[in-house]
């Protein structure tokens, strides 16, 4: 009989200490330095060339602000190319030519978040792209997972707005 492992893997960042609106597509991170918006997930997997599949995501941000709230987050099982800047649009699809070998799939977030007390609370799984969930290869000892978090529409973030995604995986 096989036995299926599952984990729960989470990313966090800050975002700046402003309440600039973003635009559609716009990359969410915590500041426009190398690297800020991309989140980085602890190993996934037990060991080097295992496969593993994302079965599903949340997304939990610490302000009730819900004005045009949607969300997507573009995965990578390598460290993706395109780096954007924080509430800078890209210059591309989140998908470069440079990150196809890298790229696993999405998953979107919409408006249907449910407000907490100290914050709004996402479930993703039912729009994981590909549908049944995201497979993936671990290519190091790592087996770690990246993504990108967008804004879906004109989003009014709050100041210093803490965002974290949540991964379910599957081996």
């Amino acid at each position: 009989m096989e036995r299926i492992r599952t984990s729960v893997r989470q990313a966090s960042f800050t975002r700046p200490a402003n309440t600039t609106n973003y635009t559609a597509k716009d990359a969410m991170g915590a500041g426009s330095a190398a690297g800020d918006c991309i989140m980085e997930f602890p190993p996934a997997l037990a060991a080097a060339g295992k496969t593993g599949k994302i079965i599903s995501a949340r997304l939990w941000k610490d302000d009730t602000g819900v004005t045009n709230d949607g969300f997507t987050i573009y995965l990578y099982q390598d460290t993706p190319a395109a780096d954007p800047d924080d509430n800078a649009a890209p210059s591309t699809e989140f998908v470069a030519i440079a990150d196809v070998g890298a790229y696993i799939g999405k998953v979107v977030f919409n408006t249907t978040g449910i407000v907490l007390a100290g914050g709004v609370f996402y479930e993703g799984d039912a729009t994981i792209e590909p549908s049944g969930g995201i497979p993936f290869h671990s290519k190091d000892q790592h087996g770690r997972i990246f993504g990108i978090l967008t804004a879906v529409a004109a989003y009014n973030p709050a100041s210093a707005e803490v965002f974290t995604v949540t991964l379910e995986i599957q081996e």
